[in-house]
């Protein structure tokens, strides 16, 4: 009775930390595969997880039906992105330490005091109906698109002007922070008030600024994530690769995957309930 009632206050927590195991699992055991230029691993499909999980929170304002999915796929992100910096900013990763674990403690202290907040909050919940779905997938597109080439048009010309790297890079502890992990930061922070946003009681006209604010830098912020969702599969993560065909048409096709599968979900969902 005990041990139930711990695991049934802390599940959230918990489950985050068994992430974080598992994504020291992933290090140590090297699962990463080299093809070419290239390499893929558990990383990348870990992080296009937690875009597709957060997408479908942000935009049909609702908790994913599994949202302890979101807590372990953020334990084995949170590992990763520590070995990261480790590895001065690379995620092939080559070195893994144990000792590392302990710069987790206050994510989970995090995850604990968000946990219980999206618990008491899951109740209140107002999905978003079918008409509703398609302005929000337009403006994702819209922003997602404009940031990708932002990112892009901006780095070109300050690359032509000859800007060193480290003048156009955010730099914390000599390791270039990509934004990538600033885009995943970002929203790990603002998870909360993604949440809250999604309250009835919260959808009301004074607080619709608000929500839409809060949804707008949700979408940049997802788009930090998905710009360079297939620059990271490059060993070398430099100027060459970041401007490859690769690199820019694979982030456009993601945007567009998370798209249609965000809308085929909730029309084939909203026809289940209709049957």
């Amino acid at each position: 009775m005990v041990l139930r009632r711990i695991l049934k206050t802390y599940d959230l927590p918990l489950i985050s930390i068994v992430g974080i195991v598992i994504g020291f699992f992933i290090c140590t055991t090297n699962l990463q595969i080299e093809i070419g230029e290239y390499f893929i691993g558990l990383f990348h499909f870990s992080y296009i997880l937690h875009i597709i999980i957060l997408s479908e929170l942000i935009i049909n304002n609702k908790l994913f039906r599994s949202y302890n999915l979101l807590y372990l796929n953020n334990g084995i992100l949170i590992y990763l992105i520590i070995n990261y910096f480790n590895n001065h900013g690379q995620i092939y990763f080559n070195i893994c330490a144990l000792s590392e674990l302990k710069y987790s403690i206050p994510i989970i202290i995090y995850y604990f005091v968000v946990s219980k907040f999206m618990e008491f909050n899951k109740n209140s919940i107002k999905e978003t109906r079918k008409p509703q779905l398609i302005k929000p997938l337009i403006y994702f597109f819209i922003i997602g698109f404009l940031t990708i080439v932002f990112f892009r048009i901006s780095q070109f010309i300050l690359l032509e002007k000859g800007v060193p790297n480290e003048e156009r890079s955010l730099i914390i502890f000599n390791v270039e922070v990509h934004h990538l992990i600033s885009g995943y930061f970002g929203l790990l922070l603002l998870l909360p008030f993604i949440v809250y946003s999604s309250r009835k009681r919260f959808r009301k006209v004074k607080s619709n600024h608000l929500n839409n604010i809060i949804k707008l830098i949700s979408f940049v912020l997802l788009s930090f994530m998905i710009d360079q969702s297939t620059y990271f599969l490059f060993l070398d993560l430099d100027d060459l690769s970041y401007f490859s065909p690769t690199s820019l048409y694979g982030s456009i096709l993601l945007l567009l995957i998370i798209i249609i599968y965000i809308y085929l979900k909730k029309t084939y969902d909203s026809n289940k309930l209709r049957k």
